[in-house]
């Protein structure tokens, strides 16, 4: 598998949580990987960039209109990293509008009592949408590596709950 993939959203949305479980999803799927993070003010609700790349490659950076699937946390941060997609490419968006490959993520997490893990859900969302066909056994290994134990559960469910969608 070669896949070059951007994820996109504001600081505290849990961007860079979901591209460490991306990441480890893939390295334990027996895939080499690399990625890169972007995230200035980030803590004050500026832009998180994360490109990740599943395959043999040399540089975490991806080019102009060379991205298979754009992940965004928000819909005006996959508005403005829309160039980044292939023409072909796929865009998964948490926005309050559902629709195709869209999802309210943040929203369904929070009727489900699980205000912080809108990312999981939305994770779930992409592991089912996005055609990267990693088990959902290894995403969950992956989520219950990284999460500190407190959020392990609730991470679990909330991607569970995406997944289901």
């Amino acid at each position: 598998m070669k896949k070059q993939i951007v994820i996109v959203g504001t600081g505290g949305q849990g961007v860079l949580f979901v591209t460490r479980a991306l990441v480890e999803t893939a390295f334990l799927s027996g895939y080499p990987v690399i990625s890169s993070e972007t995230h200035g003010m980030a803590m004050r609700g500026g832009s998180v960039l994360s490109q990740v790349k599943i395959g043999r490659y040399l540089s975490p950076a991806i080019e102009q209109g060379q991205a298979d699937l754009l992940l965004g946390l928000t819909d005006q941060e996959a508005g403005l990293y829309a160039y980044t997609l292939k023409p072909k490419g796929k865009k998964i968006v948490n926005s309050r509008e559902e629709g195709k490959d869209r999802i309210d993520a943040q929203g369904r997490a929070r009727k489900m009592g699980l205000a912080r893990s809108g990312n999981m859900v939305f994770l779930g969302y992409v592991a089912q949408k996005s055609g990267l066909g990693f088990s959902t056994e290894k995403y969950i290994e992956a989520i219950t590596k990284l999460s500190p134990p407190k959020f392990r559960e609730e991470n679990i469910r909330a991607f569970k709950a995406g997944l289901a969608l």
